[in-house]
């Protein structure tokens, strides 16, 4: 049981990197700038490389050069707290707009067809139990 999860898993990351594929293609972006881009945009709740790493889970280098990346393209800039001069405030630069809005409609349309003929319970259903594995995950 576990590989069969295990492989869900693996071909369900294969598919969204299908569709993030489109975006970096047409924005000449590697992936860890399409994925912090999209995180900035989808999250502003979190606005520090460092939430990007703890809530996206990817590695610090990777955001670091992405950042710096987006930085030098004019996509995003950085600002410092004024209360915590540690603290760099990533904020997202209107040229950005057209790379979020066809990121944003990639991630549609790939959440669009993991649940393609599935019908409205069944998908509340895996959503549910999917619930219920992330607290096991994180509460025990």
């Amino acid at each position: 049981m576990f590989d069969e999860q295990w492989q869900f898993a693996v071909e369900v990351e294969r598919k969204y990197n299908q569709y993030r594929k489109k975006v970096m293609v047409r924005y000449d972006l590697s992936a860890a700038e399409v994925d912090v881009l999209l995180f900035l945009a989808n999250n502003s709740q979190f606005d520090l490389a460092v939430d990007i790493v703890r809530v996206r889970k990817m590695q610090k280098s990777h955001v670091s050069l992405a950042v710096n990346k987006l930085c030098e393209k004019g996509y995003i800039q950085k600002e410092t707290d004024a209360a915590d001069r540690k603290k760099v405030h990533l904020k997202l630069e209107e040229s950005a707009s057209e790379i979020i809005r066809f990121g944003q409609d990639c991630q549609r349309a790939f959440g669009e067809s993991l649940f393609s003929g599935i019908s409205r319970e069944d998908r509340e259903e895996f959503l549910r139990l999917c619930e219920l594995i992330r607290r096991n995950v994180t509460e025990k």
